[in-house]
């Protein structure tokens, strides 16, 4: 019996900072496994012929990408919230891992839905979307345009080129789902969540919420109200003595 791994279906634009993190993580053995042979790969890697990689793997590790993969290993590892959501949808919860979709909150999602925690929250209250937070963050600190706060986040890498599903808040509705399926064992269509992103806020909005002592945030929101979950996307103006306005460049 062929015992089958893992392998990479894509890498990341930034593949060239994974050895380096691999060594970190003294997890050398994941320079060496597969990737599928559509990418075009340098020293480490080696590209595998697809009938090939999914001889040889079980478990595929996928990262964000503009190009839809219709193939997949059986099991998956991703950073893409809407193959997530997809597989999920399929009743392949038990063969997706999702963790790095739902990004830095999902240590703290574990916590509360373990079996071992005590108490189970009633809400949710999450800021997921880095971009979104750095461009308000930045029209904040900086007195400037959605605009300009856009352009800057792009020039510094942390925006992609094209950056309207931050914008429009579907990275936190997407995000928001996945939590909601964490920590409510709820997954809700994305569609039945209403959704405002932040692309009509403007200098002046951010300006008044200052004089009130407030940030505006773009908030994933979700409520158990009896035996439902209310879920919506929308930017709040929060009073900056809660953490989540003081929370700075999307951290």
């Amino acid at each position: 019996m062929i015992m089958k791994g893992e392998g990479f279906v894509n890498l990341p634009s930034w593949h060239d900072k994974l050895p380096e993190i691999f060594n970190r993580l003294n997890r050398q053995d994941f320079l060496r496994i597969p990737v599928l042979g559509l990418e075009n790969v340098e020293n480490p890697w080696v590209a595998f012929e697809e009938e090939d990689f999914f001889a040889a793997v079980e478990t595929g590790i996928v990262f964000n990408s503009e190009r839809k993969q219709t193939r997949l290993p059986e099991k998956v590892v991703t950073s893409d919230a809407c193959l997530a959501l997809e597989r999920l949808n399929e009743n392949k919860l038990a063969d997706t891992f999702f963790s790095s979709a739902i990004g830095a909150t999902y240590p703290v999602l574990e916590a509360f839905s373990s079996k071992y925690s005590s108490e189970k929250p009633a809400r949710l209250f999450t800021q997921n979307d880095s971009v979104a937070g750095f461009i308000l963050s930045r029209m904040e600190s900086r007195n400037c345009s959605l605009e300009k706060a856009t352009y800057e986040a792009q020039w510094e890498k942390i925006a992609p080129s094209n950056p309207s599903f931050h914008l429009h808040g579907i990275i936190t509705r997407n995000r928001l789902a996945l939590q909601i399926v964490k920590i409510f064992k709820t997954l809700l269509p994305v569609d039945s969540i209403p959704t405002a992103g932040i692309e009509t806020l403007d200098l002046e909005d951010i300006r008044i919420a200052a004089n009130l002592g407030c940030s505006i945030r773009l908030l994933g929101i979700a409520r158990k109200v009896g035996a439902q979950i209310e879920a919506s996307v929308e930017p709040c103006i929060i009073p900056e003595k809660y953490l989540l306005a003081q929370v700075r460049v999307g951290t």
